[in-house]
């Protein structure tokens, strides 16, 4: 960025010692939205940095809270998914659902997600 300066700085000069009045203020004009476009870089290059250290900071935490969570499980301990699904098939929409035994074992009723009609009726009294 400091080298954008020095070449705005520099074309500047160039300008004010040029004698041509004719195209002067458009020179200047344009020198004028160099230096604010540079400006605007410069704002970017600083919130840029700013979010950069901020993600760095974020990735940090997650990263402790991960190892604080995980630190004494290990694969083994994980419950691998061992629930049994089954697929219950709405006769209103006619749309496929899976629910877990367990689900379907400990409800008399389930509404369709999809349609609201009784999808499971348990035939339990």
């Amino acid at each position: 960025m400091k080298e954008l300066r020095e070449k705005i700085s520099k074309l500047s000069a160039l300008i004010s010692e040029d004698s041509n009045t004719d195209n002067r203020d458009f020179k200047v004009n344009v020198l004028d939205i160099l230096s604010d476009i540079c400006d605007e870089v410069e704002a970017l290059q600083v919130n840029q940095e700013s979010l950069t250290e901020n993600i760095e900071f974020l990735n940090n935490d997650i990263s402790d809270i991960q190892e604080d969570l995980f630190e004494d499980v290990s694969v083994d301990d994980l419950d691998c998914g061992d629930e049994e699904y089954v697929e219950v098939t709405c006769n209103k929409c006619g749309k496929g659902i899976f629910f877990e035994q367990s689900a379907l074992d400990n409800n008399t009723e389930i509404p369709c997600p999809y349609c609201g009609a009784d999808i499971y009726t348990s035939t339990k009294n």
